[in-house]
């Protein structure tokens, strides 16, 4: 049977198909780190990203909850709780082809989202339409490099999230510019760290990559 046209592959020589390689090394880099390297890396990860003025300032934090692959988050959110800031985290909305946000703080519910990745459940959630506190997100990746490129699963919900805060911040910039913007950090372990993400209009940078080399870089605001 002959392919329709969603069904072909990208040309070889297009940003996807090279997206698409790396994604696939980066990936098997990642399954091949033992449980305890993944455990330690975590840890200097979570304390590079304590460090930061843009986490100790921040009123508000996006986090993601963690594949098992990826950083650990789990103390990330304990540490905002610990400092009364307040969290929100990703809901996937599959039939807008968009992330939602959510107010969660731990100790509450979670249940599998639609792709498996947990997420406050249906009932009781709290989703939040006015982002303007959230000063910092810590954003999931499978590659990244040192000017901040990033490379996500192929789906685009994070680039669309991304753009669109950043949008809803400049919207509620006051005149005085007494309205924060927002900060995009990368928790990444060294081996997702590449020497240049395939990078296209609608990508969005981070403006840091923290691995557990203690590498900070990223894009200029």
């Amino acid at each position: 049977m002959a392919r329709t046209t969603a069904e072909r592959p990208p040309p070889a020589d297009s940003p996807a198909a090279a997206k698409a390689v790396l994604r696939r090394e980066t990936l098997a880099r990642l399954k091949a780190m033992s449980e305890v390297d993944r455990r330690d890396a975590s840890a200097r990860i979570q304390e590079a990203l304590f460090r930061l003025p843009a986490f100790r300032n921040a009123r508000g934090v996006h986090c993601f909850f963690n594949l098992p692959i990826e950083v650990r988050t789990a103390p990330i959110f304990q540490a905002c709780a610990e400092r009364g800031i307040p969290t929100y985290v990703p809901v996937q909305i599959p039939a807008e082809n968009r992330l939602g946000v959510a107010r969660w703080s731990p100790g509450n519910s979670l249940a599998p989202g639609p792709l498996n990745i947990p997420e406050p459940p249906p009932e009781g959630r709290e989703w939040v339409r006015d982002w303007s506190a959230i000063d910092l997100v810590v954003v999931p990746g499978v590659a990244f490099d040192r000017r901040g490129g990033r490379l996500g699963h192929g789906k685009g919900y994070y680039d669309r999230f991304l753009a669109e805060l950043s949008q809803a911040k400049e919207w509620n910039r006051s005149p005085g510019g007494s309205t924060r913007g927002v900060e995009f950090v990368a928790a990444a372990f060294q081996a997702q760290l590449v020497p240049q993400v395939p990078m296209e209009d609608r990508d969005v940078p981070v403006h840091w990559v923290l691995t557990e080399s203690g590498d900070f870089s990223g894009y200029p605001r």
